[in-house]
């Protein structure tokens, strides 16, 4: 398939409080909807733009949805040749008869709207032709390569540059005239300089999918070598059994105890069955690699924090749910997840719920290190038994990792190691600073590690010094008392320092294990703590800073916690506010010291010293920190609002704040106060007047999330309000809605003296009054019915109130509604077709049938199966409701559609015996058959049921022929299922057994084969033939000889059944027990004088027979009646053959006692001496040579002769 594809340079414009911003978005490549194989079509082409709508109004939040104007640029007017339309992941253009000169038209795309105070957002493209065809493909994957997008890249910079060096010049120009200030010109070169920085590191930033392909095959080869010293464990075998069932696996527990490598040790095992390994580090990249049916084996380590719940991670991850989800679903793909038990357990986390679908505790006590686990591990790391370990620190959870380092760092005294474990790493951090100069660069170069939080890129030391960096260094400096550091001998010396405290891994350098990181964090926050707070990454500030005043028992349990001193208090506020005006909202709220409440007060104290404007400003800060692509738009006012801070909210409120802004799912403050239930903080917010109908994406308004969370409080102060209390979310639900299904009877009693729509329904169709009749809420029912709620008003489904209170059983929710008078027939049309009385039959509710009993239904409406009420009672055994139904005359007779059962044939199936006496009372039809042609007697009968059977059989109009189209009756039925009692009662009701058809001689044949002795016998006194059979030939004597049934065998000889009868392929039955090894039977048939030599259709004889399968006694028995001993088969095999083959010895003695033929040749031309001796049966073979030899004429005889 063709394609063209057309790249159009993208420049942004925001218009906002007067002020033009100008950025360069990138390049975006339009793809052909649709095959084109010639100028002058209706092109449609598609941008999958995720951010084309303005970021403060959804795609889907536009009434009606919008449609995109193209403006040419030259004109200023409309294109006709152009429309488009924005869909939520983009935007469609559709060019009418494209030509050439089309594909170089530069075209302004308005595609947003006045909202609020939002100035509209522009986009100004340019068309360029590319290329008109390219190889077949997927066009979705296709990318730009390294070559393309680095001269696109290089156009734009040289673009910039030359507009840039123009503005100078014509500046200049001007400057002459009208002695312009040389600040002016400053700025325009810091400007240009500006956007040729960001161009270039745009360029630098693109990765080649194949260079990252490169990184994660390096990485993993690193994994197969220390793959080499892993040691199985019942953790690893139980990820192992996990992922057979699962698709997603988290494992947990603390730092050391081996989750990273288990994880790497299964995705090994996994790329051994053609798995690829594609490890994690961003929750965007799991979908770029994602590609659906492929087997893949996704690696993500250390999810949401390595150290504490990192909020900002866990909302980076919100919106890869679908495609998590997407992931898990495939069959082909495995997500195997580490994470640190205090980030698992962490209720933020809860919201990732497909990474707690499975999980495991590498702690618990089904999953944690046996002592012989921990013998091996330490034997294999360090060549010692664990006994020989401290046995303090055998219990250390992080075992697995004390045993890697000894190993690693090559320790000699392992027993003093394991017992101090860091003490071993702060001696030598403090022996280094004792070392001199180069001693203390090695500390200053893993303080930097420290300073990134574990996330130092080499690229940070190369390129000139900025002004950040120097004052960072300059600060190092100070805390280690050095003298002027620089940056590229700072990365000298922190190579030195690989595989002992680090390592490099695709550029970035990190310490050889999370728990090292943590300790080096501690000592070096106690050795550097003011440089630390200035120059740290905002989550190392965040999370592992605590105030010492505002230590509670769930930091306690955290190890490494680097404390906050009253003297350095001062400096961590001015970083908290510094974070906080970058737009680190997110980061700064989810600091583990504003939980407590001491630490607020002094916050507090410290924002109230600010000036009036900063404090207004910090109120209105939005996050701009995390991705665009994952971006929750927090605000302080929001933070506060959802952790409940009160003293927080009252001085943002203070400042200034707007009470009406909103996170990018659309949640004001005053949806998340509703929605948690702070009272407090929702009088404060409604002091303010806020805008009380403002819906989240959801289109959930305060009202509703306070009605769905039962905060009834909250409700009241609300409806004080005035709010819009029939604002119906993206599902449809009301407030109401969500009162009634929750079973907030006080708060839906407050809105209903609002006066709602109570007949407002959801997008499912239901009503308030449905809802809450199936959630069973009597009193809320109650209160609904009072304001006159519509009892008739069904779901989408067609699923009336009555029915759904009949359907779960609630007794005094149907008893209210029919006080209404409901359609008592209403029937669920488009599901299933039942009646609220066939749902209560169906389920067993005696009291709710009868209350609706009492109300005249139509008790014979069937549903779209064509099943009554009656039949449904009869199905499910509820003999009460069965009684009622039929009092109120429901037809016994009525049939369901897929079987043709009536009440009576299913109750007779299930073998309800009083159900089938009720129904009896009524006359039914007896012999009505289903579509098998099955009357109730003969499933009875097929069943067992001997009472039913009895109750039947007294029915005087009862039939017992056969069924028409398999031949079977009754009695045969009885008779095959070895029902005796049943039998007996069908011989004494139906004395024409005797009638010598098929039916009668086969059922007698089955109980022959199934060794029913006493139907047999029943049977025999009503047959006096012995010469029938089958059609197929089979007699009653064959199958008892077959089966090896001694006492039927005698029954039917002393009936003198002929013994000679065969079947069609000429079986008789003395062939049948000598071929089964039934001796037994075999001398009662031989004392009848059978033919002891007939001879199947094979030509086999029975002495052939049990020659072949080596039953002696018969062979014995056989050949005392003659049997013919050279007598063979059709292949020329005769018994002494098949006995030679075999190696039966005692046969073969047996059968040479009669002379048989030894020169015999079957068709193979083998003698049976021949045969013996190809099988290596050398008893034979001697016993053949020797019987052989006795026949020759001795030395004696030939001198007679001569």
């Amino acid at each position: 398939m063709s394609k063209t594809k057309i790249v159009c340079y993208v420049k942004s414009r925001l218009s906002l409080q007067e002020t033009l911003f100008y950025t360069v978005s990138g390049v975006l490549e339009w793809t052909v909807v649709r095959k084109v194989t010639d100028y002058g079509q209706n092109v449609t082409l598609f941008c999958n733009v995720s951010n084309c709508c303005p970021k403060y109004s959804g795609w889907d939040m536009w009434t009606p949805k919008q449609r995109t104007l193209f403006i040419d640029v030259k004109t200023g007017r409309g294109n006709k040749k152009y429309d488009g339309k924005v869909t939520k992941d983009g935007y469609t253009l559709v060019i009418q008869n494209l030509t050439k000169q089309d594909l170089n038209v530069s075209y302004s795309c308005l595609y947003g709207v006045t909202f609020g105070e939002r100035k509209l957002l522009l986009e100004e493209d340019v068309f360029t032709y590319i290329s008109t065809t390219e190889p077949n493909g997927p066009i979705s994957n296709r990318r730009l390569t390294a070559a393309e997008m680095a001269a696109l890249i290089t156009g734009v910079i040289v673009a910039v540059s030359v507009s840039g060096i123009l503005s100078i010049y014509f500046w200049r120009r001007r400057k002459n005239r009208k002695g312009e200030s040389e600040d002016q010109l400053g700025e325009i070169q810091r400007n240009i300089a500006g956007i040729l920085i960001k161009l270039a590191s745009i360029y630098k930033g693109y990765v080649p999918l194949t260079y990252v392909s490169e990184q994660i095959n390096n990485e993993i080869e690193d994994w197969k070598e220390k793959d080499k010293m892993f040691v199985p464990t019942r953790a690893s075998a139980m990820v192992m059994e996990c992922l057979q069932n699962n698709s997603c696996v988290t494992l947990t527990g603390p730092s050391g105890v081996g989750k990273s490598f288990i994880c790497r040790h299964t995705a090994l095992v996994l790329q051994t069955i053609g798995y690829r390994i594609i490890t994690i580090y961003s929750p965007m990249e799991i979908r770029t690699y994602y590609h659906p049916g492929v087997h893949t084996v996704f690696i993500i380590d250390d999810i949401c924090g390595n150290f504490a719940a990192n909020k900002q991670q866990i909302e980076n991850w919100k919106p890869m749910l679908p495609v998590i989800n997407t992931i898990i679903a495939d069959k082909c793909c495995k997500v195997i997840v580490s994470c640190r038990l205090q980030v698992y357990k962490d209720d933020r986390f809860g919201i990732l719920l497909p990474f707690k679908s499975c999980e495991c505790n590498l702690i618990s006590d089904e999953l944690c290190l046996t002592t012989d686990e921990k013998n091996i591990i330490a034997n294999t790391y360090i060549g010692t038994s664990a006994k020989d370990i401290d046995p303090l620190s055998q219990t250390s959870e992080f075992f697995p990792l004390l045993c890697s380092l000894c190993y690693e760092q090559k320790i000699s005294d392992a027993n003093f190691f394991f017992r101090n474990p860091f003490f071993v790493y702060k001696n030598e951090l403090d022996n280094l600073s004792k070392c001199g100069t180069e001693g203390i660069y090695k500390l200053c170069s893993l303080s930097l590690c420290v300073i990134f939080n574990n996330q130092l890129k080499e690229d940070w030391f190369e390129g000139r010094v900025t002004d950040k960096q120097q004052y960072m260094l300059n600060d190092i400096s100070e805390a280690f008392a050095v003298k002027r550091l620089q940056k590229k001998f700072l990365l000298k010396v922190l190579n030195t320092l690989i595989g002992t405290f680090i390592y490099k891994q695709n550029g970035v350098c990190r310490t050889m294990h999370d728990k090292l990181f943590d300790f080096l964090a501690q000592y070096f926050g106690q050795k550097m703590i003011k440089c630390l707070i200035e120059h740290g990454e905002s989550d190392l500030v965040h999370e592992r800073f605590i105030w010492q005043t505002s230590q509670n028992e769930k930091n306690n349990n955290i190890d490494f916690m680097i404390e906050i001193p009253d003297t350095h208090l001062r400096s961590y506020f001015n970083r908290f506010i510094k974070d906080w005006s970058e737009g680190k909202v997110t980061d700064v709220f989810s600091n583990t010291n504003i939980k407590e409440l001491s630490f607020r007060k002094k916050l507090l104290q410290y924002l109230h010293k600010l000036d009036k404007s900063k404090q207004v400003t910090l109120t209105n800060t939005k996050d701009t920190e995390i991705r665009k692509e994952c971006e929750p738009g927090n605000t302080p006012l929001i933070m506060v609002c959802w952790d409940g801070y009160t003293d927080m909210v009252q001085w943002m409120l203070l400042n200034d704040v707007d009470v009406d802004q909103f996170r990018n799912d659309m949640s004001t403050p005053l949806n998340l106060a509703c929605y948690k239930g702070y009272i407090t903080i929702v009088e404060m917010l409604l002091e303010r007047n806020p805008h009380i109908d403002l819906c989240d994406n959801d289109g959930c308004s305060p009202l509703s999330m306070a009605s769905k969370e039962g905060h009834n409080d909250i409700i009241r102060l609300l409806l004080q309000k005035n709010p819009n209390i029939d604002i119906r979310s993206i599902s449809g639900m009301t407030a109401l809605n969500n009162a009634c299904y929750k079973g907030h009877t006080t708060i839906v009693e407050m809105l209903l003296e609002k006066k709602p729509d109570v007949d407002l329904y959801d997008n499912n169709g239901s009503s308030p009054l449905l809802i809450a009749s199936q959630e069973g809420h009597t009193d809320i029912v109650r209160l609904l019915l009072e304001n006159d709620s519509n009892v008739d008003i069904c779901d989408n489904e067609g699923s009336s109130p009555l029915y759904m209170a009949s359907q779960k059983g609630f007794f005094d929710i149907v008893l209210l509604l029919l006080k209404k008078n409901p359609n008592i027939d209403l029937r669920v049309c488009s599901k299933s077709g039942f009646t609220a009385l066939a749902i209560a039959s169906y389920k067993g509710y005696t009291s709710i049938v009868n209350i609706l009993l009492e109300r005249n239904p139509n008790v014979d409406l069937c549903d779209n199966n064509g099943c009554s009420p009656l039949f449904m009672a009869s199905w499910e055994g509820h003999i009460d409701i069965v009684r009622s139904l039929l009092e109120n005359n429901a037809n016994v007779d009525l049939c369901n559609k897929k079987n043709c059962y009536t009440p009576l044939y299913t109750a007779c199936q299930k073998g309800f015996t009083d159900i089938v006496k009720l129904l009896l009372e009524k006359n039914p039809d007896v012999n009505i058959c289903d579509n098998n042609g099955l009357t109730p007697l003969q499933t009875a009968c097929f069943k067992g049921y001997t009472e039913i059977v009895k109750m039947l059989l007294e029915e005087k109009t009862i039939i017992y022929q056969s069924n028409k189209e398999y031949g079977c009756s009754a009695l045969y039925i009885a008779v095959t299922n070895g029902h005796t009692d049943i039998v007996r009662l069908l011989m004494e009701k139906n004395p024409d057994v005797n009638l010598y058809n098929n039916n009668i001689i086969k059922a007698l044949t089955n109980a022959c084969c199934k060794g029913y002795t006493s139907i047999v016998e029943m049977l025999l006194k009503k047959i006096h033939r012995a010469d029938l059979s089958e059609n197929n030939g089979y007699s009653p004597l064959i199958m008892a000889s077959q089966g090896g049934h001694t006492d039927i065998v005698r029954l039917l000889l002393e009936m003198d059944w002929d013994v000679d009868l065969c079947d069609y392929d000429g079986c008789s039955p003395l062939y049948k027990a000598s071929k089964n090894g039934h001796c037994g039977i075999v001398m009662l048939l031989l004392e009848k004088n059978p033919d002891v030599n007939l001879c199947d259709t094979n030509g086999c004889s029975p002495l052939l027979m049990a020659s072949q399968e080596g039953y002696t006694d018969i062979v014995r028995l056989l050949l005392e009646k003659r049997s013919n001993v050279d007598l063979c088969d059709n292949d020329g095999c005769s018994p002494l053959y098949k006995a030679s083959h075999k190696g039966y010895v005692d046969i073969v003695r047996l059968l040479l006692e009669k002379n048989p033929d030894m020169n015999e040749l079957e068709k193979g031309g083998y003698s049976p001496q021949q045969i013996a001796r190809q099988e290596g049966h050398t008893d034979i073979v001697l016993l053949l040579l020797e019987a052989i030899y006795k026949d020759l004429p001795s030395e004696k005889d030939c001198c007679k002769i001569i």
